[in-house]
Parts: structure tokens; C-alpha cells; sequence
């Protein structure tokens, strides 16, 4: 067997060994990573480039979990310093960096931006360290987060106390706790020093006040105070300043103690109740006037006790109200519920709205009619307040008799009904008449347009025949088919405006209808607007001479107008159940539910009025044309949503 030589075989002459070495280092490494991922603080392993940059190579879940990123998208990053803010000033930040060209361990502190953007500050120790001729950074970082937020909220919390004592509206004082009940003053607010009439800086000169107070406890409140040998404990009482303008004041005050840092303070809180007192002095005086306005007013004045569900057990009540009611003063104190015995009015939206102030303790008005014995019909308006005495809420109620009002708005509501029925018929002729009229100067517009056109070619044909680019004939062919063209429209207008009531008679609604869009055929070219028409034959209607055709005009009109310069218009008259349908819609703005509920009432427009366009004539257009499908025995449907335009429909039965 060959022996070794001096000092024993190498690693590579002793297998064993070499084992033995290797599962030392295993064992060691997931001693490392056991340490490593079960850290509280995170730790990161970043390559050190020799110009100071590094690039992250590894990291802890700690670590990941304080940036708010995988460990995936932390390494796939490199440079997670794109990921920090540093919290450092600049001095801290450049000796940090000359720390690191050097190679030697420094601290700082940094906070994440984190993808769910909540707050992570970071305090951190790098150190640096070799491995087989590289270096690498590694960084111990110690979650701070929650120091700071309570480092933060403490000084807020500072700075609201600061607040409140300095604008408080009592006087709080701050007293050394004196042996013997020797207490000098050693802070107040400037409310305490207003009440005592005197500077903050007299009453620090002052020292003890006890002197410049006078002690106004009651019995009780003197019994109640604690003997200071025994122990601290808060007390209550009343004094009076002795002010140097002589003015007399009372203040409650509250008296506790506090101890900070081995040092007992006495803390004073003082309530001005000077007003209260003379408010008392004042009360009995009071409480006679009230007791004559209760029993002498002119309305119900009750008492009652509030109770859940806006039940109300009345307590006390003036004459007055007891004759409102109708039942006798005991009846009515006898009642579980007086609100059993009245019709409270209101829809759903005064009934929850009531509610809602019932429960917020805020007053309420409404309206309501006793049931009353003798069935007298009464109408009564109510004011209802609140006042909390103690642990119970009373209720007030002023019921105010509004029966005589009721019944001649009722009478004059009637007469004004019988009065509209007289004028409403030649009212809406006459609106009738004046959106007539301007439909007529809408269409008088577009022929202007076609004339305009007329005379174009007129003036063109007459040149090209003097240039000799076409022939007389041709020229003449093509001006003598324009002039038709201008007659035939001026005869339809004149025809139209000339229509003017009579008796119903049998009307075809395609002529009728196709009259119209002859008409105002140049002023939808005019606008290049896209005009889709699907003109059935159906069977005549019967209506009074024109009827058909204002109604016609005054929706294509207003479809007009509602249609943008290159929009869509479309025109349908066809037959379904034994009516004739003339339907008539557009792509223009649309109306809103709430414009739509009102768009067929006499003036009501969702659009201004031209410049120059009377405001009366606006707003008629749909209240005519419903007039006019009435009087034929139709009906009109108006259907319409924002941005998708509008769609009218007017159903007229068939002529028997």
C-alpha cells in the first residue's frame, strides 16, 4: 500500500473527504436559502459594474413582495432602479455613490413605485462582497412603510390638536399640580384669556388665579369634588371672573388631570355660560308669553310625542286645533296615533322626502284633512318641528286652515275651465292659421332656391345659344322646361295657401303628400340631403280641404329642420287595419324623454328661433298637425331617442 507524503493525501487522494466537503457545502447552501426566502427583510444580489451601474440577479420574496412585482419581473427588469425614488437629500445621495466606486458598505433609504400604486418606503444596508474575482452588491431592505404612515399621522394629529386648542370655542388652560392645591397657570388659549378679560401674558404673569375668580359651584358640584390628598379625578363646577372692565361672566368648567413623563398637569376646560344665565332669568317671562300665543292663536298649535314610523301621540293642544278636528280635546288625547284620524296629501316622491326629514329630526311641510266626525270638508296646511328635551323628541305642529282657499281655487279652477273651452277651439284655428303661414315662408325659401336655378339655366342656355355651343332649339327646349317647372310650383303654393277650412270631405293622401314634397323638393336638394320615399296607393280619408297637406308640411318641415346638411329623411304612406298611415323620419339630434313629454304642446320647441323668426311661431309645428289628425279622427305617435333621431306617425281611418 503506498503511504502518503508530508501533511496527508489531497481531496483528490481521499474520496471520502471530498464528500464529506461536498455535503457540507449543500447542506450550507440550503442553510443560506432557507435564510435567504424566510428573511423579513428583503434582500436582492445585484451584479457591480465598474461604472456603478448593477443589474439585479437575484432576490428573496421579500423583496419582490415590497416592490409590488414578481421576482419574474424584477429580474427580467435588471435595473430595478427604474422601480425606486431615492429619499435621500443630495449630499446623502453623492456620498452614497462615492461609497459604492469605493467598494465600502453605506445606508439609505428609497420608496417603491409600486404597479397598485401603494405607498412602500424602504430604509436599506448595502455591502459588497467577491466572489471568484467579481463583485456584487447585496442590499438588506427593512420595510418602513408603516413607521412613517405613523410618524405622519402623529404629526397631523399634532398639528389638528395645535388647530383645535388655538380656535377652540371654550377656553382650555394647562396648570402645574401643585402641592396644597397650589396650581400655577403655564398655558391657555386665546378664548380662555378673552373670557377672563385679560391677555394671555397678564394671566402668565398672574401666575395663581384663584385670586381673580370667584367659585359659583352649587352643593352638589362642591360635594362631588374630589379630595385632592386622596387621589386625581375629574370635577366640575361653576365660577365668575373677576374682570377688569367689570363686565360679570359665568363658566362651567371641567377639571382632569394628566400625567406626562412623571409630571401630573391639570387641563381646564372652561364653557362661557353667561348667556345661558341670563337666558334663565329670562325663561319664566317667556314661558308666560308662549302660554298666551298657544291659547290664543289664530292656527292649531299641538304638542306631541314623537314615536317610530311617524306615529305621533299627542300631549297638548290649543282650542283652535281641537276645533279643526272636529272631536273633543279628549278624543284626541285619548288616541294611540292622531295621524289615524287625518288624510295626509302628497305623492310618493312628498311622502318620502317628509320621511326623510321625520328621520333626520329636520323640519317638514305638508298638507292634510281631519277626518271628522261630521264629515265637514277641511283642508289643512301643517308646519311640523322638532325639539328634543332630554331622552325624548316632541314633535310641534301649526296646522294653518286653508279650507276657504280650497274652494274658491276650486270654483275659479271650474269657471277657468269652462272659460278655456270657450276660447280654446279659436285658439288653436289661429295657431293653425300662423304655422300655416310659416310653413308657407319655409317653402317660399326653397322655391327661391329653384327660381335661383330657373334663372341659371335661362342665363346659361342663353349664352351657349349666342356662343353657338348648342343650337336655338336645344335652348329653347331646355328653358321652356324649367319655366314649367317654376309655374307648376308656384301654382301648387298658391293652391295650398289658398286651402282654408270647410267641411270634411274624401281626400287622397298621396297626392296630397306628394304636393308637399314637390314643394319642398329644392329645398332638401338644396341641403343635399338624402330623401327616401315609399308611396303607396292607399284609400282616401276624410278631412277638411288642406288638412292632409298641412299636416304633411308641418312634419316634413320640422324633419327638415331637425336634419343636418347631408342627413337621411324618410317618407312613408301605406294602408295596415283599415287606416292610412303617413309616417315621416329623420336622423337629426333626437329628443330626450323629457322633451318628448312636453314636444306636442302649443309653443314648447327644443330648438331657439331663427334670427327674425317671431317666437310665437315656433312650437306649433306637432301641436297643428295633432289638432288638425283630431279633427280627421286620427291620432299622432311620436317616437324618439338622443343621437338616433325622430319618427312621427299620424293614423288616419279609412273614408267609409
Amino acid at each position: 500500500m503506498a503511504k502518503s507524503g508530508r501533511g496527508g493525501a489531497g481531496p483528490e487522494a481521499d474520496p471520502a473527504a471530498r464528500e464529506r466537503a461536498e455535503a457540507a457545502f449543500v447542506e450550507s447552501e440550503k442553510r443560506y436559502r432557507v435564510l435567504f426566502e424566510s428573511a423579513w427583510d428583503g434582500i436582492a444580489v445585484f451584479d457591480d459594474f465598474p461604472d456603478g451601474t448593477t443589474r439585479l440577479v437575484d432576490c428573496n420574496g421579500r423583496y419582490a413582495e415590497m416592490a409590488g412585482r414578481s421576482r419574474e419581473e424584477l429580474l427580467g427588469a435588471g435595473n430595478v432602479g427604474q422601480f425606486q425614488i431615492d429619499r435621500e437629500g443630495p449630499e446623502k445621495q453623492a456620498e452614497n455613490r462615492q461609497r459604492a466606486m469605493e467598494g465600502t458598505p453605506y445606508r439609505g433609504a428609497f420608496s417603491w413605485i409600486r404597479p397598485d400604486g401603494k405607498e412602500n418606503h424602504v430604509e436599506y444596508t448595502t455591502a459588497f462582497m467577491n466572489v471568484g474575482g467579481k463583485r456584487f452588491r447585496v442590499g438588506i431592505d427593512h420595510d418602513v412603510t408603516d413607521l412613517l404612515l405613523t410618524d405622519r399621522v402623529l404629526r397631523e394629529s399634532q398639528d389638528k390638536f395645535r388647530f383645535i386648542y388655538q380656535h377652540a370655542q371654550v377656553g382650555i388652560a394647562i396648570f402645574e399640580d401643585g402641592p396644597h392645591g397650589h396650581s400655577p397657570i403655564l398655558d391657555c388659549n386665546e378664548r380662555y384669556a378673552e373670557m377672563s378679560g385679560r391677555s394671555r401674558q397678564e394671566l402668565m404673569e398672574l401666575g395663581e388665579l384663584s385670586g381673580v375668580q370667584v367659585d359659583c359651584s352649587t352643593p352638589e358640584q362642591l360635594a362631588e369634588r374630589p379630595d385632592l390628598r386622596s387621589g386625581r379625578r375629574p370635577y366640575t363646577g361653576v365660577f365668575s371672573w373677576k374682570r377688569p372692565d367689570g363686565k360679570g361672566n359665568y363658566v362651567e368648567f371641567t377639571t382632569s388631570f394628566i400625567k406626562v413623563g412623571g409630571t401630573t398637569y391639570r387641563v381646564g376646560i372652561d364653557l362661557d355660560v353667561t348667556e345661558r344665565v341670563v337666558f334663565q332669568r329670562a325663561l319664566a317671562e317667556s314661558e308666560a308669553k308662549y302660554r298666551f300665543i298657544f291659547e290664543n292663536a289664530q292656527d292649531g298649535i299641538a304638542v306631541f310625542e314623537d314615536q317610530p314610523d311617524e306615529k305621533a301621540r299627542l300631549l297638548q293642544c290649543n282650542d283652535r286645533y281641537v276645533e279643526l278636528s272636529g272631536y273633543t280635546r279628549e278624543e284626541l288625547l285619548a288616541a294611540e296615533d292622531t295621524t289615524e284620524l287625518a288624510e295626509t296629501y302628497g305623492g310618493p316622491e312628498v311622502r318620502r322626502e317628509r320621511r326623510k326629514r321625520w328621520s333626520q329630526g329636520e323640519a317638514y311641510t305638508g298638507s292634510f284633512s281631519w277626518k271628522r266626525p261630521d264629515r265637514k270638508e277641511n283642508y289643512i296646511e301643517f308646519t311640523a318641528a322638532f325639539i328634543q328635551l332630554g331622552q325624548r323628541r316632541l314633535r310641534i305642529g301649526i296646522d294653518h286652515d286653508i279650507t276657504d282657499h280650497v274652494l274658491a281655487e276650486r270654483k275659479l279652477r271650474e269657471r277657468g275651465e269652462q272659460l278655456k273651452g270657450l276660447v280654446g277651439v279659436r285658439t288653436m284655428e289661429l295657431a293653425v292659421e300662423q304655422q300655416t303661414m310659416a310653413a308657407v315662408g319655409l317653402l317660399a325659401a326653397g322655391i327661391a332656391h329653384e327660381f335661383n336655378n330657373f334663372l341659371s339655366v335661362v342665363g346659361g342656355s342663353a349664352e351657349l345659344g349666342r356662343m353657338g355651343a348648342q343650337s336655338a332649339e336645344e335652348c329653347f327646349d331646355l328653358i321652356s322646361q324649367r319655366s314649367q317647372r317654376a309655374a307648376g310650383l308656384v301654382r301648387k303654393l298658391v293652391t295650398f295657401s289658398q286651402q282654408r277650412g270647410g267641411e270634411p270631405e274624401e281626400v287622397p293622401p298621396r297626392q296630397a303628400v306628394e304636393q308637399i314634397l314637390d314643394l319642398v323638393g329644392s329645398e332638401v336638394e338644396a341641403r343635399e340631403i338624402e330623401l327616401e320615399q315609399q308611396l303607396g296607393n292607399v284609400p282616401p280619408v276624410m278631412a277638411g280641404p288642406g288638412d292632409v297637406e298641412r299636416i304633411a308640411l308641418n312634419l316634413i318641415s320640422n324633419a327638415l329642420e331637425a336634419t343636418d346638411p347631408g342627413g337621411h329623411l324618410a317618407v312613408e304612406l301605406c294602408e295596415s287595419g283599415g287606416e292610412v298611415i303617413l309616417r315621416v323620419a329623420d336622423d337629426g339630434r333626437g329628443m330626450t324623454p323629457a322633451e318628448l313629454s312636453r314636444v306636442a304642446e302649443p309653443f314648447y320647441s327644443t330648438k331657439e328661433p331663427e334670427p327674425g323668426e317671431p317666437v310665437e311661431a315656433a312650437g306649433l309645428g306637432l301641436a297643428v298637425a295633432q289638432n288638425l289628425a283630431g279633427r280627421a279622427g286620427g291620432r299622432v305617435e311620436i317616437e324618439s331617442r338622443p343621437g338616433e333621431g325622430t319618427t312621427v306617425t299620424v293614423r288616419f281611418p279609412v273614408a267609409r
